[in-house]
């Protein structure tokens, strides 16, 4: 009983913290890990007290309990398997559904700030082969490569942007910018990716 309260201590803690601060620290893996390493010796303890019981219907449990452990961890990992890794926490937690969106278009151009740079590699890995890329220019930055040379009607994005550099799109391409994703978040200082969408105005093609 004392082992049982040790292990689940920590995570009741951090329960209590995220209500009061309206936190998230309950959801953090490394906060966790005194959790899950009690768990498993605590575990252990019981599967070998049940597996090496005299009595037969006590075996027959822990065989039973043993078996639906692992069931379950194999079941876990499949479902981790769909899920998008999270190498950077909750920013790239959204990028399947970013990607969707962008995916949906014929050589679309995505654009984002210096800022952006790694979500853009790691948003990358769920885009199309044909999906052009490109990182704005630093404010106050006069370089080649902050032009916007477009193909006549070419679908735009902006990964994240600025107020500024939203505004300064609106300004080159005279097309007005709408957000087109925006996940809801669990808590409100949650980090994630939001993506706009600017709409162009094509010239209609001769008859």
């Amino acid at each position: 009983m004392g082992l049982c309260a040790a292990v689940c201590l920590p995570p009741a803690l951090l329960l209590g913290l995220d209500i009061l601060r309206n936190s998230q620290l309950s959801t953090a893996a490394r906060y966790l890990l005194p959790f899950h390493l009690g768990m498993i010796l605590a575990l252990s303890f019981y599967l070998t007290h049940l597996l090496h019981a005299k009595s037969p219907s006590s075996r027959r449990f822990g065989q039973g309990l043993l078996c639906s452990l692992v069931a379950l961890c194999i079941l876990s990992y499949g479902f981790q398997l769909q899920q998008p890794p999270k190498y950077q926490k909750s920013r790239n937690l959204h990028n399947r559904a970013i990607a969707t969106i962008i995916n949906q278009m014929t050589t679309p151009r995505l654009i984002a700030e210096p800022a952006q740079t790694m979500d853009l590699v790691s948003l990358s890995l769920d885009l199309q082969p044909h999906t052009q890329i490109q990182i704005a220019a630093s404010k106050g930055e006069h370089t080649p490569g902050n032009h916007l040379l477009l193909e006549p009607c070419q679908p735009l994005f902006l990964l994240n942007p600025s107020a500024e550099l939203i505004a300064a799109t609106q300004t080159s391409i005279l097309g007005q910018v709408k957000e087109a994703y925006r996940p809801q978040k669990l808590v409100p200082n949650e980090l994630a990716l939001s993506l706009w969408q600017v709409n162009r105005q094509c010239a209609a093609e001769p008859s």
